[in-house]
């Protein structure tokens, strides 16, 4: 059975890899020259199959593979949208809420291997991405900005109930704060001074975070880390 199981393995990561040389074969060859939709299609298809084979399989490897065509779908949905980089990390965040949501209802249903992936890389990722939006990027709406910490504020929700981490309830705390100031902007068009004011009830709420969390994780039972004390 175990050398069964081992072939299995291998026929199955054979086939996931002729995926990909599909599409490339589908646009070289002129049967479609949407090389776009090739692939977020073709990534598509890989999706569902490697779900299907971890379903079954419960291999880990097929969980880290699992997490590179979520990479993929996500980016090539951004470039079929034509949209800029940075949503494609909001995908990718929209993907961990998703299956934060899973391990909320019954965690056997997410492999390992995709839970340490995908979902302990988005807390890398999440934050990084939160920054960017707000310092660096000037092409976006105020709408779209709102848009982002609004799917920001339900992972850090999501997360902070599965872990009760630090980083989680002070994104929690930020990031329904800053979904609002954004919307806020975008509807009433406030001008620049409003905005500084928000960003000093930014940081004020972010000090109130870091000075609450350790009173309610003992009155929780909790250790400043999440662990039970």
């Amino acid at each position: 059975m175990a050398r069964l199981r081992l072939a299995s393995y291998s026929f199955t990561g054979t086939g996931l890899a002729l995926l990909p040389l599909t599409g490339i074969a589908t646009y070289h060859l002129g049967v479609w020259d949407n090389g776009r939709m090739i692939w977020l299609i073709t990534s598509l298809v890989g999706t569902v199959a490697i779900v299907l084979a971890c379903t079954m399989m419960r291999n880990r490897i097929m969980a880290y593979l699992l997490v590179s065509f979520f990479i993929s779908d996500a980016l090539a949905a951004t470039r079929v949208a034509e949209l800029p980089f940075v949503w494609y990390f909001v995908l990718l965040t929209v993907l961990a809420t998703i299956l934060g949501l899973i391990l909320r209802l019954n965690a056997k249903l997410v492999p390992t291997g995709l839970r340490e992936g995908l979902v302990e890389s988005s807390r890398i990722f999440v934050p990084v991405t939160a920054a960017v939006v707000f310092f660096f990027v000037s092409n976006m709406s105020f709408l779209e900005v709102g848009v982002v910490f609004a799917i920001m504020s339900v992972y850090a929700l999501v997360f902070f109930t599965l872990d009760n981490k630090l980083d989680y309830y002070i994104q929690l705390r930020i990031y329904p704060l800053l979904a609002v100031i954004y919307f806020c902007i975008e509807l009433h068009n406030l001008p620049l001074l409003f905005a500084f004011l928000f960003l000093a009830v930014l940081l004020s709420n972010t000090l109130a975070a870091l000075l609450c969390y350790p009173i309610i994780m003992q009155r929780k039972g909790y250790d400043q880390n999440g662990a039970p004390a």
